[in-house]
């Protein structure tokens, strides 16, 4: 997979999931530029969870809010749950 940058990158890049739930609050306004997807879709509240087959990350899911602090902890968890176990079941029918 390609280098990329932004959430999606570090997410490739750690092979893990990563939340933000005030964008204003952990992204500086000069950093944004950085962050495309966030930046091009005005999200402020954001989850990206790595799709892995045998522990290599074949892609990245991400679902945001454009309001701050509306992705909980709890939902981030339920969206991940989500995430893996759907892609889990395309694995297993490939």
């Amino acid at each position: 997979m390609k280098k990329r940058i932004g959430l999606a990158g570090r997410v490739i890049k750690t092979g893990r999931p990563h939340f933000i739930t005030d964008v204003a609050k952990v992204i500086p306004e000069e950093m944004l530029e950085q962050y495309p997807i966030i930046l091009a879709e005005n999200l402020k509240s954001l989850r990206a969870v790595p799709l892995l087959n045998n522990d290599e990350v074949i892609g990245v899911v991400l679902a945001g809010y454009r309001i701050s602090g509306k992705m909980s902890e709890q939902t981030m968890g339920q969206f991940e749950h989500v995430v893996n176990r759907q892609f889990a079941s395309l694995c297993q029918k490939g």
